[in-house]
């Protein structure tokens, strides 16, 4: 079920942007907080789906963030 509303995300997404005929219509995200810029005002990229979009967001942890958390619990100094 999961897969299949990614998809569905994906593809609004891409409407959205083919829609999108001028590139200063383009989401401005924040390179060092990933917040996305929009009539002025930053949110988080979770507020901006959920409020923009309309998605239900849920949290989940990269594989690479475990294993990096894993090497801070292991590493003592």
């Amino acid at each position: 079920m999961a897969g299949l509303e990614t998809r569905r995300a994906a593809a609004t997404l891409k409407q959205a942007f083919r829609n999108t005929p001028d590139p200063s219509q383009l989401l401005a995200v924040c390179a060092r907080t990933n917040k996305v810029r929009l009539d002025g005002r930053w949110m988080s990229f979770e507020e901006f789906l959920t409020e923009k979009l309309g998605f239900q967001v849920s949290h989940g942890i990269h594989p690479d963030s475990i294993r990096d958390l894993t090497n801070e619990l292991d590493d003592p100094t």
